[in-house]
């Protein structure tokens, strides 16, 4: 979701985004000179002509060095030019020349917003609110900003009382309606969010990002062909929205649709210098293992955009997996030489030199990477891979496969009268909220579905119960972690934790998960909702869990190090980079899981 804001720089979540320009200054003095230099500079301001504008302000500051209306524009320049520090100190000056002027409140909070300095700025909208209640622009403003600290609830409250407010302005009403409609959804309240971004779109038809939230809202609602529509609406408002791009093709890949991927040609056609959107297609067509189109996207990203970091990354990872090593190593180089900090790019390095059999070099890579991230999951795994290719005792100590993997059966909350009760409803309940045709194509499972969005928290009461339980084992497991400040997983136990995702996934005949690790995780899962006839007991380990063996060849000579058989009422919990997969099952039946995401709090 992407709310309205003022920092289209950094948003992720799409908000409206209300940066005005600036208004006509308030003439606090009789100085006609200083007057006239004003009047000259926001002339140039509104055509964005910062240089002279720029000019204008410093002979007004020469003349009167406290005058508070050039000081505030000179402070709104270096806003709309990005230069937050400087629009900062300007700002200040301001306010301890007026402290009462609560317009400059709203312009320091939105700055402080910019450099991620969150709490400054709610205190800064919440000022600007107390000296001007009816001021839109603070509570707009305070509303992204306790949604940057995740206070969705108080972010909440602010939109409405923004909307409380007595106005004219219909804008403005579209745009806090908005907003109230994004923090909505990010609170699983989908049919609230619904109603309060279709409001906004209704008193303002071409309401930037409306289209593409309505979008997500929907599919979160299970109305997939009604999301596919705003975003096809929303990219004919603007073809190169990059998210909207990315969010329709993945809907319409988990739909089966033969139109995936045509949204980026038909934008190419129209926009052919863009770079950017043969890099997302290209990440597209890496993950549906269509590699020589894929190295073709990339190679023309980056003849158009020779230093595009996602191309080069990308051609290198398509490199690698078409076994030209040396090759990809080059792309690889090059980048980190150009950009040290790409920890991303470092780890499909690391990678290609394992699959290249140089895990001396890998491990090296992986070790000076960590100094750098020290729990970056796949680099973690990765340098366990290259530990166990070397014969490093460090490995068993890393992944510890005994200790490590830890197997809970979970008793019935209470209401039902048994696991398989629980399990039966639980499972029927699932079965009900999952929408799609197919799997997610940057997801692990192959012949079966996922629940989009959080499951926990999202207002599924069953799920709740079980999430009570959930916690119980979660709580043991870390309690059982022996204290090691040298360890990536024991050196993070923390009693208190969250989280930072959960879903549902069921699998049908011939399903199964790819080898894989959670970037995102600390301790990661699989409860065991409904499981096949066919995997209890099976000698071959149908529907098992498996751990210890990767998604590629890394020329170790071995398998996996541990497995363990499904069945209902079973969960599993490990370490999120330990490498984990299941084995396919022949079976009419469906297997159900939950599963989820732990980090330390």
């Amino acid at each position: 979701m992407q709310p309205l804001s003022p920092l289209r720089r950094r948003a992720n979540i799409r908000p409206l985004e209300k940066v005005g320009l600036m208004s006509q200054p308030q003439m606090m003095s009789g100085d006609r000179q200083i007057a006239m230099l004003l009047q000259q500079a926001l002339t140039h301001l509104k055509r964005r002509e910062f240089a002279p504008a720029e000019t204008m302000l410093a002979r007004a500051l020469q003349l009167r060095p406290d005058h508070a209306d050039a000081l505030h524009l000179m402070g709104q320049m270096y806003w709309v030019q990005g230069r937050f520090a400087e629009a900062e100190e300007l700002y200040r000056k301001t306010l301890a020349k007026e402290p009462a002027r609560a317009e400059a409140h709203v312009h320091l909070g939105q700055v402080l917003h910019a450099m991620g300095r969150y709490d400054e700025a709610v205190a800064e909208f919440r000022e600007a609110i107390r000296l001007k209640l009816a001021l839109t622009d603070a509570h707009f403003g305070l509303g992204l900003a306790l949604a940057a600290k995740n206070d969705l609830a108080a972010a909440e409250r602010a939109y409405r009382a923004g909307l409380a407010q007595p106005r004219r302005n219909a804008q403005h009403v579209a745009a806090l309606k908005h907003n109230l409609g994004v923090v909505l959804t990010q609170q699983n309240r989908h049919d609230e969010a619904l109603a309060e971004i279709m409001g906004a779109q209704a008193i303002s038809p071409n309401l930037p990002n409306a289209d593409f939230n309505r979008g997500n809202t929907l599919q979160m609602l299970g109305r997939l062909q009604e999301a596919e529509m705003a975003y096809l609406r929303a990219l004919s408002r603007n073809p190169l929205d990059l998210k909207a791009h990315g969010d329709l093709n993945r809907l319409l890949y988990r739909l089966n649709r033969p139109e995936f991927l045509a949204s980026y040609d038909e934008a190419l056609r129209r926009h052919p210098g863009f770079g950017a959107l043969h890099t997302e297609k290209g990440k597209f067509l890496f993950l549906g293992d269509r590699l020589e189109d894929a190295r073709e996207a990339f190679a023309r990203a980056l003849a158009l955009e020779p230093e595009n970091a996602a191309a080069r990354d990308g051609l290198g990872s398509v490199l690698t997996r078409l076994g030209d090593y040396d090759a990809a190593s080059r792309e690889f180089e090059r980048l980190i030489a150009a950009e040290p900090g790409q920890i991303d790019a470092r780890a499909n390095y690391a990678e290609c030199l394992l699959r290249a059999g140089d895990a001396e070099k890998s491990a090296a890579l992986s070790e000076e990477s960590l100094k750098r991230a020290p729990h970056h999951q796949l680099t973690l795994a990765l340098w366990g891979l290259a530990l166990r290719k070397l014969g490093d005792e460090r490995e068993r100590a890393l992944n510890d496969y005994e200790n490590f993997v830890r197997v809970y059966d979970l008793k019935a909350p209470e209401g039902h009268s048994g696991t398989d009760s629980f399990n039966a409803a639980l499972d029927e309940y699932l079965e009900k909220i999952h929408h799609d045709r197919r799997e997610h194509i940057n997801q692990t499972s192959r012949n079966g579905t996922k629940t989009s969005g959080d499951l926990f928290g999202a207002g599924h009461a069953i799920v709740e119960q079980l999430r009570a339980r959930i916690d119980e084992a979660v709580a043991d497991y870390i309690a059982e972690m022996k204290a090691k400040d040298d360890h990536p997983l024991l050196a993070r136990r923390k009693a208190a934790f969250g989280y930072s995702g959960s879903w549902s996934t069921r699998l049908a005949d011939c399903g199964f998960h790819t080898n894989h690790i959670h970037p995102t995780g600390w301790i990661s899962s699989a409860y065991y909702v409904a499981v096949p006839d066919a995997v209890k007991g099976d000698a071959e380990g149908q529907g098992s869990i498996k751990f210890g063996e990767p998604s590629f060849d890394a020329k170790l000579g071995d398998g996996a190090r541990r497995k363990v058989e499904p069945r209902p009422g079973l969960l599993v919990l490990f370490p999120s980079y330990m490498w984990h997969g299941t084995i396919p099952f022949r079976s009419g039946q469906i297997r159900t899981t939950v599963a989820f995401d732990v980090i330390p709090r």
